[in-house]
């Protein structure tokens, strides 16, 4: 059975806007894969479409269509042991399907506005697609996968700090903020005594505060999970 783009496209807005969507996964999987990565290509061509020093690989959206992959496959890691009913292929496809808010990184802020303005402008965009995505996540998790609060809030929180732990401990966590934000591969809107390099810096401790929390819960839900599964 085909499914017509019109109604791919009525889905996608429904997603996008926290609505349910009627898809049946198994016949027309594939079909939503593909556009979400053709969506996600889209949005990584957006996002460094006005970056002068971007590798041929990003300015075709190279980066973004293998960062989908990776985030898709530590969720699902992550969602494993609390035994979800949903495939990595699903969980993959939602991700890709959350790429249009990253639409809104195309607009040149820099060629429209004062370069301080730009630099706010730039900000916002990275809080509000950062915030639509995780939301979107939320929704996902709670309909679709069908978390507990618990286990919702502590799937919601644990990759992101991970990928903040891990930037950190690396030190490429500024250069990876400055990119997302605009700045290209150059950190120096980020060091410490600049008031973004301090926002910076005060989520870098509460991703470790939040780790010594969230660590543990997580460890407990899966051993409840087992337990669950070993009375069953």
């Amino acid at each position: 059975m085909r499914i017509s783009w019109q109604t791919m496209l009525l889905n996608e807005w429904r997603l996008l806007t926290f609505r349910s969507m009627a898809v049946d996964w198994r016949r027309e999987g594939s079909a939503y894969l593909a556009l979400g990565l053709g969506l996600t290509a889209l949005a990584g061509v957006g996002r460094f479409w006005d970056q002068p020093h971007a590798s041929l690989w990003q300015q075709l959206g190279g980066v973004s269509v293998a960062y989908v992959f990776f985030m898709a496959g530590l969720l699902w890691a992550l969602l494993l042991p609390l035994r979800p009913t949903q495939s990595y292929q699903q969980v993959l496809i939602f991700v890709t399907l959350t790429a249009p808010p990253a639409f809104l990184y195309a607009i040149p802020w820099a060629h429209l506005v004062a370069t301080e303005t730009a630099q706010a402008a730039q900000s916002w965009t990275l809080l509000i697609v950062a915030t639509w995505r995780v939301a979107l996540l939320g929704v996902f998790l709670r309909r679709a996968v069908k978390l507990s609060t618990l286990q919702l809030g502590v799937a919601l929180v644990l990759p992101l700090v991970l990928l903040m732990d891990s930037l950190s401990a690396l030190g490429v966590l500024p250069a990876v903020v400055a990119q997302m934000n605009g700045h290209g591969n150059s950190p120096t809107q980020f060091m410490p005594g600049q008031p973004a390099g301090d926002v910076l810096l005060g989520l870098t401790w509460l991703a470790y505060a939040l780790s010594a929390v969230v660590i543990p819960a997580y460890g407990r839900l899966i051993w409840l999970s087992r337990v669950r599964t070993t009375k069953g």
